[in-house]
């Protein structure tokens, strides 16, 4: 949240801000507004929804919650395969959301700024072409502790025009 309110307090005064969070699925926290008491607030009431790809090891997990065979690394494996899995269906997933979510803005007159939430910041370049043509400047927040590499989150900011903001817990 403190880099999401970092990410609006860079946007300039008068500015239409959406806050949209994406993970399992795509969550509209504040649709566009300039009312930045209001993007507040909603920010505030919004509760994350914890999703990592960790989430992929209940899967592997047997009834009886102990791996089915401890022999060798083979659980290891599985579980890196299933991770690696989901975050395709996601990346996937996600392309599409930011596709539509480009056709959706496309109608909303004049430049606009979306703070995006995220752990994973995978898009397309068809979408993220739509999405600069609609006048959407992205704010990528990461949501990841501890913070990853940026060189994604930064180039989606410097192509739309917004700012990368990190996971940290600094004001």
């Amino acid at each position: 949240r403190i880099a999401a309110l970092r990410a609006l307090r860079s946007i300039h005064a008068g500015g239409r801000i959406a806050i949209y969070a994406t993970g399992r699925r795509l969550e509209v926290i504040c649709e566009f507004t300039s009312d930045r008491d209001r993007l507040e607030r909603q920010l505030e009431r919004w509760k994350p929804i914890v999703d990592t790809p960790d989430a992929a090891n209940d899967a592997l997990i047997s009834p009886l919650g102990a791996w089915g065979d401890h022999r060798g690394d083979a659980p290891d494996k599985a579980l890196v395969a299933t991770i690696a899995g989901d975050e395709q269906l996601r990346a996937a997933a996600r392309d599409d959301e930011m596709d539509l979510i480009a056709d959706h803005l496309a109608a909303v007159p004049g430049r606009k700024n979306l703070v995006w939430l995220s752990r994973s910041f995978g898009i397309g370049p068809h979408a993220l072409q739509k999405l600069n043509g609609a006048g959407v400047a992205i704010y990528p927040v990461d949501m990841a502790a501890p913070a990853r590499p940026t060189e994604l989150m930064n180039r989606i900011a410097a192509l739309t025009g917004g700012v990368a903001q990190y996971a940290r817990n600094d004001p």
